[in-house]
């Protein structure tokens, strides 16, 4: 629970420009919200943090995703143009998580689009958003009306593609929603 200084703070950040994230109390997932509620009760909030990629100097090691099947090679930076910030990895540890977590994401948008009859549900204020929540260490199939938690191709057309997905993608789920 935070302090009052403390959402202040955030508050004062979004007021001056800030990207704030809200995620559901007891849950890890945190989601950019352009347009905060300030539901304090029921959820928390943050500012965003600026992703701080590791930046290879010049011809150091770094290893890097070299395809979709995910096979990573240490190579010197001055010789490829994996070098790029954001695409090179300080170990190979790192990368390999980075290429699971590209696979799994692919791997859920098509499951999903075939749940979705080939249809995409984007979120839309005041209806049934149906996805699927990461909440106290377990997966389940959850709706919200106001708050836009997930990108739109998270977005299921009912609770039976929710569950559907959940026993089918179990392992893809926990990898992005823990991300």
């Amino acid at each position: 629970m935070k302090t009052t200084k403390e959402k202040i703070t955030i508050m004062e950040a979004f007021d001056n420009g800030a990207e704030i994230e809200v995620a559901v109390f007891g849950g890890t997932v945190w989601t950019t919200s352009e347009c905060p509620s300030w539901n304090w009760i029921d959820c928390d909030y943050r500012v965003k943090e600026t992703p701080k990629f590791w930046e290879p100097k010049n011809c150091e090691e770094a290893w890097y995703i070299s395809s979709i099947t995910g096979v990573e090679y240490p190579t010197n930076v001055r010789h490829n143009s994996y070098g790029n910030i954001g695409m090179s990895f300080e170990t190979q540890e790192l990368a390999i998580k980075a290429r699971d977590i590209m696979l799994a994401k692919q791997r859920l948008k098509e499951a999903i689009f075939e749940l979705n009859d080939g249809v995409e549900y984007p979120f839309k204020q005041g209806t049934n958003n149906w996805s699927i929540d990461f909440f106290r260490s377990k997966l389940r199939a959850d709706y919200t009306h106001n708050l836009k938690y997930y990108p739109n191709w998270m977005y299921l057309k009912d609770m039976e593609s929710c569950n559907k997905l959940i026993e089918t993608h179990q392992e893809d789920l926990l990898l992005v929603l823990s991300e």
